[in-house]
């Protein structure tokens, strides 16, 4: 693929992410897996900003100087709120946009915790968030031609 369809591919995945989002678990308060997202929900609570990094080894000479400038000016907001949505701000280019969407936990390894996100059309994909602290996590931002890197979230409140 030429560095143009690679860009595209890792912008399109970018925004694709951003528009999906994350529910709760339906599980009973009594059961082990309510406590867990229970206890999963008030770690990934509250708001995050996220920032690209940009892998230049993987990428290099696939993509050109602009396109890695445009994906690492790439911003994304996201907050986890109490009642199983995800609200989702940024902006891609110059196209600032908002999103509410919903997630459930799929699996709480600890160090990663993996969601389904649900979009407003009703479509879902698993995502793993990588903890490296409280309050910072990475997403995990690859292609069929290259990993990029990721978006490293900061914790807001």
């Amino acid at each position: 693929m030429d560095s143009k369809t690679v860009f595209w591919l890792a912008a399109a995945l970018a925004a694709g992410w951003l528009f999906s989002g994350c529910g709760t678990s339906a599980a009973g308060p009594a059961s082990k897996a309510a406590r867990v997202a229970r206890s999963t929900q008030e770690r990934i609570a509250g708001a995050w900003q996220g920032t690209m990094l940009i892998d230049d080894e993987t990428v290099a000479g696939k993509l050109t100087d602009q396109q890695l400038a445009e994906l690492q000016a790439l911003e994304m907001g996201m907050e986890f709120r109490s009642d199983g949505t995800l609200l989702l701000t940024g902006i891609v280019g110059d196209k600032p946009y908002t999103s509410r969407n919903q997630w459930e936990l799929v699996r709480d390894g600890g160090k990663e915790i993996t969601i389904k996100s649900i979009e407003p059309s009703g479509q879902e994909k698993e995502i793993v968030l990588v903890f490296e602290g409280d309050d910072v996590f990475l997403l995990p931002m690859k292609t069929e031609v290259a990993e990029l890197g990721a978006m490293r979230f900061e914790r807001l409140r």
